[in-house]
C-alpha cells in the first residue's frame, strides 16, 4: 500500500458521541469523537449566523495539553474548515476531540485520517473524504520516505505532513488542504515528497471507502437478522 505501515479503524467506538473512529497508522492510535451539529454551550458572541464554528480540541497521551497540542489543533481546524459544509448548520458548533493514544510517527496524520472517519460516522456533510500522510526527506541519503515510525523520523533532514481532499475537480494537480513542513529542503525536494504524499492518499482513500463500506454492509446484515427474529 505505497510503502504505508498497516492501516485499521473502527468506527461507532464511543457510546454517546455523535460520531467516533479510532485509527492505526502502524503504532500510531488516535481516537477522535464528534458532537453537533450543537447550539448547546455556544454563546452569542461565539456563534456565526451563516456557518457553523468547529471547535477542535486535542487531548495528549498523559498530562494537560501544551503548544504542541495547541498547534495540532490549528492544523486540523485548518484541514477541515476547507472540507467540511459549516454553511449547512449556521450558529451550531461541531466540537471534535481527537486523543492520542500511541505516537510512533505521523501523529498528525493520524489524527486528521481518526477525525475524518468520525466525522463520517456523525454524518457530518463534507466536500470530500480528507486523507493525511506525513513524508520525510533522509538526511544522509536524500531517499524520501512514506508514513515512517518515530525511530526513523529521527534520521530526516525535513517532514513534511500532507492532508489532501479526494475531490480535485477538473485539476490534475492534488487538492491540498493542509502541508506542515520541518527542518530544511529545497523545492524539488518538496515536489517529489508531495508526489509520494499523493500516492499514499490515494491508497488511504480506498482504505476509508472500503472501511465504511464493510460498516454500511454489517448494519445491513444486523437489520436484517432483527428482522428475521
Amino acid at each position: 500500500m505505497d510503502n504505508l505501515r498497516p492501516l485499521s479503524t473502527t468506527q461507532g467506538v464511543l457510546y454517546g458521541a455523535d460520531g467516533s473512529a479510532r485509527f492505526h497508522m502502524g503504532s500510531t492510535s488516535v481516537l477522535v469523537s464528534v458532537n453537533g451539529p450543537q447550539s448547546q454551550g455556544l454563546g452569542m458572541r461565539d456563534e456565526q449566523e451563516d456557518r457553523a464554528i468547529l471547535d477542535i480540541s486535542h487531548i495528549p497521551i498523559s498530562g494537560t495539553a501544551g503548544v504542541a497540542d495547541k498547534h495540532m489543533e490549528e492544523c486540523i481546524r485548518t484541514t477541515f474548515e476547507s472540507a467540511i459544509l459549516l454553511g449547512y448548520h449556521p450558529r451550531t458548533m461541531i466540537q471534535v476531540i481527537a486523543q492520542t493514544i500511541k505516537d510512533d510517527g505521523g501523529l498528525l496524520a493520524a489524527s486528521i485520517n481518526a477525525t475524518t472517519m468520525a466525522l463520517m460516522d456523525a454524518g457530518i456533510p463534507m466536500t470530500a473524504i480528507v486523507a493525511a500522510v506525513t513524508c520525510m526527506v533522509e538526511k544522509e541519503t536524500g531517499a524520501i520516505l512514506v508514513d515512517q515510525t518515530a525511530e526513523s523520523l529521527e534520521r530526516a533532514k525535513s517532514i513534511h505532513t500532507f492532508a489532501i481532499s479526494s475531490a480535485r475537480g477538473n485539476s490534475p494537480d492534488p487538492n491540498v488542504l493542509l502541508l506542515h513542513s520541518l527542518g530544511l529542503f529545497t523545492e524539488s525536494e518538496l515536489s517529489h515528497c508531495q508526489e509520494a504524499a499523493v500516492g499514499a492518499t490515494d491508497a488511504i482513500f480506498a482504505f476509508m471507502r472500503k472501511a465504511v463500506s464493510k460498516k454500511i454492509e454489517k448494519g445491513h446484515q444486523q437489520d436484517g437478522d432483527m428482522q428475521e427474529d
